[in-house]
This record gives structure tokens, C-alpha cells and sequence, in this order.
């Protein structure tokens, strides 16, 4: 059977043709939030556009710290900030227009002032991975970008969640990271951020 063949009226897999894809983790160790894909966020193709997954990881994110009793909210009412300073997107299959997607997040990393949280996206209705990736943050003063060590109770409610991830030393350090990230550079600087974009 060709690869046409395997593909609906609508260019979307047929319900038997769908290739397996890595099995998605366990949500178990991941907290869990939703979201719709809206038409806007597909290209002409009919796949979500792929910079829209960054915005997704932003979901993630956000209800990731409000659960764990860190809401960025009151990040910002103290004075402070947590940039995206590095973040890596995998993509593994596309998504479409409806997809109820599950965004799972997860901390696996944490230092004194920076933390990195991993994502998993996939699709409610079949469990398929659309996407894997990360974002490292830094704790900054939100009005001047001086970095800051993260707060006691925020590393509190940070550690208390750190993953079991075979990546990670026994402090939660991702190895591969060890290099210091330089911090001290303001948000407008062209070097702040650095983004990563991997497709398989």
C-alpha cells in the first residue's frame, strides 16, 4: 500500500493507516494541560505551524508552575522574571486543525538561578508524540534583567517536582548543560535568547 493510500479524503492519516510512532510517556510524572488546535495555527499545508508549538510550551508552562504553587504571576509581583534563555522543539508527526492536544510538562532541571522544563504534545484521540522540546529559564529583576537566585519557596516547589530523569546528576543538572548560560546579558541583547529548531 502506498503512502497515499494510508491518507483520508482530507490528507489526514486514515483511522487504519497510521504509522506507530514512539510511545508517548507515562503521564504520571508529567502535569497535564489541554489544548484545541484553532485553524489559524495551521500553515497551507494543514499542519499546526510549527513555531505555534513554542506557544503551546508557554500553556504548558504557565499551569505547570500554577499547580506546583509557583504561579508566574506572582513571579512578577515579587520583581521577577523567568526568560526563556534556550528551547529545543523535536517534531515527530503533525497535528491538525480540532486536535485536542495534551501538553505535559515537567521539571528536570534546577540550579541556583535557572531551571529547565521538558514538554511532551500529543494527541488525545490516539496518543501519538506530535512534539518533544525544552526550555531553560533564568531568574531575573523583571525591570532591569540583573539575575537573581531563585527564591527559596520557589525552589522549594521546584525541587519538590524535580524528575527522575536519567539525564539529570543527582542534583537535577542536566550534564549536557553544564556550561554556565550567560545570565547577566539584558532581555533586548541579541544574544538573550538562543532557540533551537530540530525536525526529524
Amino acid at each position: 500500500m502506498s503512502p497515499m493510500e494510508k491518507r483520508g479524503s482530507n490528507g489526514r492519516p486514515a483511522v487504519g493507516g497510521r504509522t506507530p510512532t514512539e510511545a508517548s510517556p507515562s503521564p504520571s510524572s508529567w502535569h497535564q494541560s489541554a489544548v484545541r488546535v484553532r485553524y489559524e495555527e495551521t500553515d497551507a499545508m494543514g499542519y499546526v505551524y510549527h513555531a505555534n508549538y513554542l506557544r503551546y510550551f508557554e500553556v504548558g508552562r504557565v499551569e505547570y508552575l500554577r499547580a506546583h504553587r509557583a504561579e508566574y504571576r506572582g513571579w512578577e509581583q515579587r520583581g521577577l522574571a523567568a526568560p526563556v534563555v534556550e528551547s529545543s522543539c523535536h517534531h515527530h508527526a503533525p497535528a491538525y486543525f480540532d486536535d485536542l492536544l495534551l501538553v505535559r510538562t515537567r521539571v528536570v532541571s534546577l540550579r541556583r538561578a535557572s531551571f529547565v522544563l521538558e514538554y511532551q504534545i500529543v494527541r488525545e484521540s490516539d496518543g501519538c508524540r506530535i512534539v518533544s522540546g525544552s526550555t531553560r529559564h533564568a531568574c531575573v529583576d523583571r525591570f532591569t534583567g540583573r539575575p537573581l537566585p531563585l527564591p527559596a519557596d520557589l525552589q522549594t516547589a521546584l525541587r519538590d517536582d524535580l524528575s527522575e530523569d536519567p539525564r539529570s546528576g543527582s542534583d537535577g543538572r542536566d550534564p549536557q548543560s553544564a556550561q554556565a548560560v550567560p545570565w547577566g546579558l539584558l532581555p533586548n541583547s541579541p544574544l538573550f535568547s538562543r532557540h533551537t529548531i530540530m525536525g526529524t
